[in-house]
């Protein structure tokens, strides 16, 4: 096979593969680039305008870089640099994975460098992705032991404000809750900045963003919120360039209250996903509220249920004392009188001349007072025993 014919070959297999192919000499002019590169220039760059021109020419970002140390380290030691990087090209942002690799002549000196450019773009979101969805899992899970183990609803607020603050990047987070007998939507949370004038403002339910998602019920995006009437401005804080997200507390088709985030500056948009799991969140602060709602419940009726008992049983030691002082003021009265009436009734059984005629009466009057005695007597003991 001709050399000519080979090179079309070589160029016919590099303009077919998935990756952005250049070549650069010593003097860093690109000798070939394949056409890959109008691909992963998003068309901005087309690889025929390419060759003849140095590399920094066309890419002067490189030398900020220090790319060029690169390329002299590959052409110095004959060794491939292997890099990642991210770059901004024409407002798009790049994933790419670069390999420098030497071009050697006979003699073993390295006279090009071929460079491959893989676009990882995608490989690199998907990363991001399944990492912010790792972090949200493990955010869930937090606040749900956090549930189980403690009613203190001020410390689940606290870790859910600053786990979203976190993880959605925002540059404002806000828990409010819903008093509905007042009707008044009052911050209890905030993180990030204005902390003070959010935690002062309170709302009534239709007014500001906030106060049209619990009327409404339904979570919601404002992007560019800036340029929008739903959105309102806080009292001691400037106009910003902003975007809103925003999710109401519900527990059984009862309103709680709202979270409410704010990114600042152009372009900072939410996205489904980012509603979807603040909307998570919400559901488990409202539960919590609840919980807390409930526990405040039990504790007064457990509190009242207790003051009852002790009045009750307070009530009950009253009355027994008074049983017990009565039975012994019986006692004192009732005891000398029973032994005169014996003592009377046992002289007379003595008296010969009385016994004739009373005899059986005053036997019967005795046995009575005897077994009243003993009767007595027995209760006298059960009322000590149990003292």
């Amino acid at each position: 096979m001709a050399k000519r014919e080979e090179e079309s070959v070589i160029r016919l297999i590099c303009d077919n593969l998935d990756v952005a192919i250049h070549i650069v000499d010593r003097n860093m002019k690109i000798i070939y680039a394949n056409t890959y590169w109008d691909k992963l220039t998003r068309g901005n760059l087309r690889s025929a305008n390419m060759v003849g021109k140095s590399l920094y020419e066309l890419f002067p970002f490189l030398l900020k870089r220090g790319v060029d140390k690169e390329y002299k380290q590959v052409f110095k030691t004959g060794n491939p640099v292997i890099t990642e990087e991210t770059t901004e090209y024409q407002g798009e942002l790049i994933h790419t994975r670069t390999k420098k690799l030497p071009i050697k002549d006979a003699d073993g000196n390295v006279q090009y460098v071929i460079t491959v450019i893989q676009d990882i773009t995608e490989e690199v979101e998907l990363r991001q992705t399944l990492r912010r969805k790792l972090s949200e899992i493990s955010t869930v899970l937090e606040i749900d032991r956090l549930l189980i183990a403690t009613p203190e609803i001020d410390r689940v607020v606290k870790l859910a404000t600053s786990r979203v603050h976190e993880l959605l990047n925002a540059d404002r987070t806000v828990f409010s809750l819903f008093d509905k007998s007042a009707n008044v939507i009052k911050p209890v949370a905030v993180e990030g900045l204005y902390k003070r004038q959010i935690l002062a403002l309170t709302l009534k339910p239709g007014e500001g963003f906030t106060g049209k998602v619990i009327l409404s019920r339904k979570g919601a995006i404002l992007n560019d919120a800036h340029l929008s009437d739903m959105a309102m401005e806080v009292p001691g804080t400037p106009r910003v360039v902003e975007s809103l997200l925003c999710v109401p507390l519900i527990f059984k088709d009862e309103v709680l209250g709202a979270l409410t985030i704010s990114r600042m500056g152009e372009g900072k948009h939410f996205t489904d996903d980012d509603l979807n799991f603040c909307e998570i969140i919400a559901a488990q602060v409202a539960v919590a509220l609840q919980n807390a709602r409930l526990h405040g419940q039990l504790k007064q009726l457990v509190d009242e249920r207790t003051k009852e008992l002790q009045a009750a049983y307070d009530n009950l030691k009253a009355l027994e004392r008074e049983r017990r002082e009565y039975i012994s003021k019986i006692m004192a009265e009732v005891t000398p009188t029973l032994n005169i009436i014996k003592n009377c009734v046992s002289t007379l059984l003595v008296d010969k001349s009385a016994r004739e005629h009373y005899d059986k009466i005053l036997t019967r009057i005795r046995d009575k007072l005897d077994t009243l005695t003993k009767t007595i007597n027995k209760l006298t003991k059960a009322e000590e025993i149990s003292k």
